[in-house]
């Protein structure tokens, strides 16, 4: 029975380790999301990795040559329950990355799109703004919406990508 395991990476190497683990035939999951970088003297948007340093492997531990992912390109090792060589690989929770995949589009970035209506509490995902909660205000056309942030003791309205919300 495959479940689905954390596999850390060297810094900025997901695809990489990715990839090599897809040539391992190992099934993998990273998920995605916008973030704002600069470049130059410009802001850019860009598809980033939403764990930074983590991708997720689909492992059958009693079938499959698990240790092998641990010597792959790219990967500094499973997350497993323990200290010891000998520990088991740690699986995460049932559903967690189904759901993640559920959320996302086929190039793996995740979309927050959930049935969100004025006057919901709802939390930013990514961008400057990012782990804020605020009220959703307003749903405006062509997926933006219209927060009401406290920002520096003081109600504050941001139009942002509807995309970037969670419900908190």
């Amino acid at each position: 029975m495959k479940r689905w395991y954390a596999v850390q990476t060297r810094p900025r190497k997901e695809p990489l380790a990715e990839w090599h683990l897809h040539n391992q035939d190992f099934v993998t999951f990273c998920p995605c999301a916008r973030r704002a970088r600069r470049v130059g003297r410009r802001m850019q948007s860009v598809l980033a990795p939403f764990f930074p340093g983590y991708i997720f492997v689909a492992l059958d531990t009693q079938r499959q040559r698990w240790r092998s992912i641990n010597g792959t390109i790219g990967v500094v090792r499973l997350v497993c329950c323990g200290a010891s060589p000998d520990s088991p690989p740690a699986a995460l929770p049932h559903g967690l990355v189904e759901r993640l995949q559920e959320l996302s589009t086929p190039d793996g970035e995740l979309s927050f799109d959930e049935r969100l209506v004025p006057g919901d509490r709802v939390r930013i995902a990514g961008g400057p703004f990012d782990a804020l909660c605020g009220i959703l205000e307003r749903a405006g056309e062509a997926d933006r919406v219209t927060i009401l942030l406290e920002i520096l003791s003081r109600k504050t309205r941001v139009e942002m990508d509807r995309g970037r919300l969670i419900a908190a």
